[in-house]
């Protein structure tokens, strides 16, 4: 989970931020535990758009990749429901101080993400411009 690396991050002062497009969740998953950083809501998707985000669909959520994500979700202890637009695909970008778009990842199916590890890097390279 990202927010392992809060920590890291605050000491080269860059914020962790994630983008929701629903309020439905977000107390759980703050309370949860799940994100440390800011979160701030997008319900019209037009932050998706532009970072050209897509949507999965229902063979998406059979795919072997998916059902991995969520095995491995399931034992870290995270909770899931079908509550909500679930289909909503995301990614992980990294902005320098200066608002240049220094590393972009879109996720291409449910559970697709980088590790924190590649996050960090990048927003070590980005901190240091």
């Amino acid at each position: 989970m990202l927010s392992e690396i809060k920590p890291e991050l605050d000491s080269m002062d860059v914020s962790l931020v994630a983008l929701g497009h629903e309020m439905l969740g977000l107390g759980e998953f703050y309370t949860g535990g799940y994100w440390k950083g800011d979160l701030f809501v997008d319900k019209e998707k037009v932050v998706y758009e532009k970072l050209g985000t897509g949507t999965g669909n229902l063979l998406g959520l059979m795919a072997s990749e998916t059902l991995a994500a969520g095995k491995a979700a399931t034992e870290r202890g995270t909770e899931g429901n079908m509550e909500g637009d679930g289909f909503q695909l995301g990614g992980v970008w990294v902005f320098a101080a200066d608002g240049t778009c220094t590393y972009a990842y879109i996720s291409k199916s449910f559970g697709d993400h980088p590790s924190p590890a590649k996050v960090l890097e990048e927003a070590k390279k980005a901190a240091a411009k």
